[in-house]
């Protein structure tokens, strides 16, 4: 009978992870138009200090929470992705990211995840490999 109920339990936490991690892009993105119209409303310089005394929350993880509002407000691909790569996803540009994540979104929905964090790995190293040979050119 106690198996039981810590199964019933251990499922029940499971579905709702599950449920909670699903929409954790989009409560990123929530949270950070929140504190843009939060910062909109505070005296210049008040804003990190509302943040630290209601949130614990530093200026840069902010700025983080912001950006990806900006950024992916209106992406409805981005829904599946965590804090980290949707940080992660900022450093590549703006015109690579959308096309991207809206081809991966519709070639891969199943591995979405992996997906961007393979994009992420491959822009990157595009990225510093175009910059070493700009940096060896000059030379």
């Amino acid at each position: 009978m106690e198996e039981t109920a810590i199964t019933v339990t251990l499922n029940q936490i499971t579905l709702e992870v599950k449920f909670y991690l699903s929409q954790t892009a989009q409560n990123i993105i929530e949270v950070g138009k929140r504190l843009m119209q939060a910062k909109e409303m505070l005296p210049h310089g008040e804003f990190g200090k509302w943040l630290d005394s209601n949130f614990g929350l530093s200026q840069s993880t902010a700025q983080k929470f912001m950006k990806c509002a900006e950024r992916f407000g209106n992406a409805v691909s981005i829904r599946d992705l965590n804090f980290t790569q949707m940080i992660a996803l900022l450093s590549l540009p703006e015109s690579e990211t959308e096309k991207s994540i809206a081809e991966k979104a519709a070639d891969f929905k199943p591995n979405l995840i992996r997906q961007i964090n393979w994009l992420i790995n491959t822009k990157s190293r595009e990225i510093n490999s175009n910059a070493n040979l700009k940096t060896k050119r000059q030379w």
